[in-house]
């Protein structure tokens, strides 16, 4: 299966003619924006508590049904050419899964598919795959892959590892974006 990168050419669009405000509304806006700035802070905070630990019940569902292998054990696979990763991408700020399977997914996938996780996002023709990848691998009820357990692993070890793997064969480490992110 051949991975196909797509590329867009974004049209060229008229300029919009700047806002001008005023005296007496930009004097209201400057404190009305350094307020949203401060609230953002412990909102942000407060996210990422909640994503770490939905995150972390995840995995801990994953250890019960026996479906965590631990990253020493897929980077011995990886570099012995055993196995694909899938990185499954919710957004840009979270989160992101890894799975592992024995199996070459390139091989047997009979969807085309991007090398790219936001080309999938924003292109229609990639969901199938997605959702295919879900149903086979990702699921988890039933899925095939198991969860990558990367609790003290760097992320340069990732990105080394992920490197290596995509030099010697670039079918081992597959990005995909969740069929969650598809549908909004």
């Amino acid at each position: 299966m051949q991975i196909l990168r797509l590329t867009r050419e974004s049209p060229v669009q008229p300029k919009n003619k700047p806002l001008h405000i005023g005296l007496p509304w930009s004097l209201f806006l400057i404190p009305l924006l350094f307020l949203t700035a401060v609230a953002s802070v412990p909102f942000a905070v407060v996210t990422g508590w909640f994503l770490r630990r939905r995150e972390k019940k995840f995995r801990e569902r994953m250890l019960v049904h026996n479906r965590v292998v631990e990253w020493a054990e897929v980077e011995k696979s990886l570099l012995s050419q055993k196995g694909s990763v899938i990185e499954e991408r919710f957004s840009f700020k979270g989160p992101v899964r890894l799975w592992w399977t024995a199996e070459i997914v390139l091989d047997e996938t009979p969807y085309k598919l991007s090398d790219c996780w936001v080309t999938m996002c924003h292109d229609k023709t990639f969901r199938p795959f997605a959702e295919w990848c879900r149903g086979r691998y990702t699921n988890p009820k039933d899925g095939r892959a198991l969860l990558v357990c990367r609790k003290e692993t760097p992320h340069t070890e990732l990105e080394r590892v992920k490197e290596l793997a995509e030099a010697m064969s670039p079918s081992r480490w597959i990005e995909v974006a969740s069929p969650e992110s598809l549908r909004r």
